[in-house]
């Protein structure tokens, strides 16, 4: 009988270590960037994946979780875009410029402005903000 709990010891720890080792190293390779801006009010963008196509989620306020669509308003953009960031300080509001807008709206974005820029712009590029990985 002692035999027999060992052996079903050693099979639990067992499972719980590749449980464990299976979850982060799903973590680790599920993980995507997100951006973080901030003046009046702070914006994050993160950068999702499909496939091989990498699209940009705009959201209002600091986020820290990759599954934020499901509870924050967001506006979406086509895949393989820039975005460039620039200050509108006569009305308060973050100004987001793209060669096209949003195909995607949820919810309102009120400090947020989205327009159409010209591809060269000179604004603020989004990969030059401080970002980190979000895991979960």
């Amino acid at each position: 009988m002692k035999i027999l709990s060992h052996i079903l010891k050693f099979y639990l720890k067992l499972i719980l270590f590749l449980i464990s080792v299976l979850l982060i190293f799903y973590l680790f390779i599920s993980k995507e960037k997100a951006y973080y801006y901030c003046n009046n009010s702070c914006i994050t963008i993160i950068q999702h994946t499909k496939g091989t196509n990498t699209f940009l989620r705009v959201y209002q306020g600091i986020v820290f979780s990759k599954n934020a669509n499901v509870f924050y308003s967001y506006a979406e953009y086509p895949p393989e875009t820039y975005i460039y960031i620039k200050n509108d300080d006569n009305n308060q509001k973050i100004v987001i410029e793209n060669f096209t807008l949003p195909v995607q709206y949820k919810g309102n974005l009120e400090y947020i402005d989205f327009r159409i820029g010209p591809y060269d712009n000179n604004g603020l590029k989004y990969t030059k903000l401080r970002y980190f990985y979000l895991f979960i």
